[in-house]
């Protein structure tokens, strides 16, 4: 069955996808944040200026600002207050 999910207030929902090159074709190791993309995939109803789809950059730890979901690890869970950045390629 599909699972759907639906942050409450001011959570966002990220999926982590995994980026194996740079813009500029530099292939990027498995284990290197830098390989890693943050898309948001859901919004809670008191979210502003973020839509599903941006790519984002979240700050902080793990467990204390940013959870994953259980058996989903490419899955987080985070306040819209962690979200220090939206990248924007044009």
């Amino acid at each position: 069955k599909a699972i759907t999910y639906h942050p409450r207030n001011d959570f966002v929902l990220v999926e982590v996808v995994r980026v194996t090159e740079t813009d500029s074709g530099i292939a990027v190791p498995d284990g290197s944040i830098e390989g890693k993309a943050f898309v948001v995939r859901a919004i809670g109803p008191k979210v502003e200026g973020l839509r599903i789809g941006d790519q984002v950059f979240p700050m902080g730890r793990k467990n204390e600002n940013y959870w994953e979901l259980p058996n989903r690890r490419d899955l987080l869970v985070l306040k819209q207050e962690s979200v220090a950045i939206i990248i924007e390629k044009k």
